[in-house]
């Protein structure tokens, strides 16, 4: 966000669509070994931190654009620890919905009921990244909420 180029784009945009925090709570599928609360808080914290620092830089730069801020799915839900996994998840998601709630025109959308049951139709050949298909229903859910005001559509 520090680069002009990023800046400027930020600045002329109406919509600004935000994917971040996967690779932060999972780091590669690292996490999966250190499933304990408190070394998932020792993520968690430097993470809400920064997201705190990028909804305001945005907000420094543009602030009247809608940022849709798209929420973690588990894509280990089918592995023998998908209970654990998916409350951290459900919980980092919750925390940064809390986040976006504190600035103007940020939407959270959640994503983890989308993969909770079919995750690996949905998931790419690393097991960890959406496939076409997921991608499709994240963009589905992130379109149901855009809406244009009638001027804006002319």
């Amino acid at each position: 966000m520090k680069q002009p180029q990023i800046k400027r784009e930020l600045r002329s945009a109406d919509i600004i669509l935000l994917t971040i925090g996967g690779n932060d709570l999972f780091a590669g599928g690292e996490a999966l070994g250190h499933l304990d609360n408190a070394y998932i808080e020792k993520l968690e914290k430097p993470y809400l931190v920064h997201l705190k620092q990028i909804y305001a830089g945005i907000r420094a730069v543009n602030k009247t654009a809608t940022v849709y801020h798209v929420g973690l799915y588990n894509p280990f839900i089918d592995l023998s620890q998908a209970k654990t996994t998916s409350a951290i998840v459900r919980k980092w998601n919750f925390d940064s919905a809390s986040v976006a709630a504190d600035f103007p025109k940020v939407v959270y959308v959640p994503t983890f009921d989308l993969f909770e049951l079919n995750v690996n139709d949905y998931l790419y050949s690393d097991k960890f990244h959406p496939n076409m298909a997921g991608y499709q229903l994240i963009g589905e859910r992130v379109a149901s909420l855009i809406h244009f005001r009638e001027e804006e559509a002319k």
